[in-house]
């Protein structure tokens, strides 16, 4: 029973920090992206980033995944990014050491606070509360822990099963690294370890062993999340390599620095949180003048890849960032402005399977249809999962459906161009037709206004800018019109002089005319989205 009342305080801990961490992501997830984008100036400043950040959302696995975002962006260097984390790691030991002070007394009215501001209306308020709720059940839990952990000093059975590990203190770091990884928190791992030395169920000397391992642990969930974004990876794989080596340099310094805080501290559970606070201090000063020597080092093991093999394969959905929706939506935009680079090259190439008898290029075109229809697809699954998570803001749920209507008008463009375009393509050369002269640059010039619209489309959808959309509507509006309205005049011109060519090919003309007409205006109805967006804004 001792022991399910720690396991069930431990959830609670855990619970609390997941909390307060949604609680700040959400509330002011801006605030946090733009602190970790400014903080990386310098190296002295990213530092500085981190620790204030990881302050702030309890949690420097959700600082290292928002980072990883700014890399794979190239907002951010390599170098900079590492000495963010060194900073972000030493913001959770920052942590650990208040939360290891007796605060329960402060618990009572975190909860109560918190409890006011999350039933209150405002937005900025309801996600308060969430984050004084979650310091209150943090706070709660350590005083379960260590209440519950107090008996367990005066058990017979726990000794004999710790004798083991304390005799072996490379298994006891490889044990705590393991769980650590499973919480997910080296933050609630350390709290762990002082309760536990605290009821005196392992010494002072193991205990240190055992901050070893939950740095360590630490570490991995950020790498395992990003793995298979390589730019995004590169930060929390540094981070791992650090604090692997620091590990093991300090791992034959134990006893020796065992013996050196002895003096200057009080009890052992305040010795504990001290030397994780001295660990990570002591690599962020060791490791920051080299974070361009590791950067390097982290590109020759993950260096950038060169031919993509499965181009339909999303490369940034990672679904490890769907607990973290700013990033998530961040990831879901750069994969749907990859599918709109797939589109654009199609309606490129398109053009030249009207003026040459090209049937290779035709069904390689529609091969890059199947390629943007299962991105479509994984897209679409992406965001689906995003939007049923509980809690998303309306705010976030909005853009996420912003970025399904556009992958889906993509989705339909390059559906225009397969079924509709290259099926014209075909009948042309089936039938050995030829355009004229001036109706094939008719078409040409139409062509060229429409794949603008496709490339301006993707700087509206990424900027969100009303002014620029309003300029590509008004600009498109009036050169659409005018380009169809000439052309019309000219093929009926071309009929009425009796051209031949025209005679053979005027169904032909008028059904890509009308197609590209339809391109536009799937390119320009992202255009409609932001302005309809600003007025609702107004």
């Amino acid at each position: 029973m001792v022991l399910l009342h720690i396991i069930a305080a431990i959830c609670l801990l855990l619970w609390g920090l997941r909390h307060l961490k949604r609680g700040m992501m959400k509330g002011f997830g801006d605030t946090v992206r733009k602190m970790l984008q400014f903080g990386t100036t310098n190296r002295l400043f990213a530092v500085l980033s981190g620790i204030v950040v990881t302050l702030m959302v309890q949690s420097s696995t959700a600082a290292i995944l928002i980072l990883g975002t700014f890399i794979s962006q190239g907002m951010v260097s390599l170098s900079s990014g590492i000495a963010l984390a060194l900073g972000a790691d030493l913001g959770t030991a920052i942590v650990a050491l208040i939360l290891s002070f007796d605060l329960g007394a402060l618990m009572p009215m975190m909860l109560i606070i918190g409890f006011v501001l999350y039933t209150s209306k405002g937005h900025a308020s309801h996600n308060l509360g969430r984050v004084f709720s979650g310091l209150g059940l943090m706070l709660l839990s350590l005083g379960l822990i260590k209440e519950s952990a107090a008996p367990l000093s005066e058990s017979e059975i726990l000794p004999l099963i710790f004798k083991p590990l304390v005799q072996d203190p490379v298994f006891g770091i490889i044990l705590i690294a393991v769980l650590t990884y499973l919480f997910h928190s080296s933050l609630a791992m350390i709290l762990l370890i002082v309760s536990l030395c605290l009821a005196g169920v392992i010494d002072f000397d193991f205990a240190l062993y055992l901050v070893l391992g939950a740095n360590i642990g630490g570490a991995f969930p950020a790498l395992i999340a990003s793995w298979n974004d390589r730019p995004a990876s590169r930060v929390p794989l540094a981070n791992v390599i650090i604090r692997f080596t620091g590990a093991v340099l300090a791992f034959f310094f134990i006893p020796d620095i065992s013996d050196f805080l002895i003096p200057y501290t009080g009890e052992a559970p305040i010795k504990v949180v001290v030397f994780h606070l001295m660990f990570n201090a002591g690599l962020c000063i060791l490791a920051l003048p080299f974070t361009g020597w590791i950067g390097d080092f982290v590109l020759r093991i993950r260096p950038d890849m060169g031919v993509d093999e499965d181009p339909g394969k999303p490369r940034y959905l990672e679904k490890g960032y769907l607990d973290t929706p700013s990033v998530a939506l961040s990831n879901s935009k750069r994969e749907t402005l990859r599918m709109a680079e797939m589109v654009e090259k199609m309606l490129k190439e398109s053009i030249h399977t009207f003026d040459r008898k090209d049937a290779k290029m035709i069904v390689r075109i529609r091969q890059e249809d199947n390629t943007v229809d299962r991105l479509y697809g994984a897209i679409k699954g992406y965001l689906a999962s995003l939007l049923s998570r509980e809690e998303l803001e309306e705010k976030e749920a909005n853009e996420a459906i912003d970025i399904l209507t556009y992958a889906t008008n993509l989705e339909h463009t390059g559906d225009v161009i397969d079924k509709n375009l290259m099926s014209l393509a075909e009948k042309k050369n089936r039938l050995h037709q030829e355009f004229s002269e001036e109706g094939l640059d008719e078409i040409r010039k139409f062509h060229g206004l429409v794949l603008d619209s496709i490339v301006q489309s993707q700087q509206v959808f990424l900027s969100g800018d009303a002014r620029l959309a309003q300029r590509m509507l008004d600009q498109k509006r009036n050169e659409i019109r005018e380009a169809e309205e000439r052309a019309t005049e000219r093929h009926i011109k071309r009929l009425r002089d009796g051209v031949p060519e025209t005679m053979g090919t005027t169904s032909l003309h008028l059904d890509i005319i009308r197609d590209f007409r339809r391109i536009n205006t799937y390119a320009c109805s992202v255009a409609y989205d932001v302005l309809n967006e600003t007025k609702d804004d107004v």
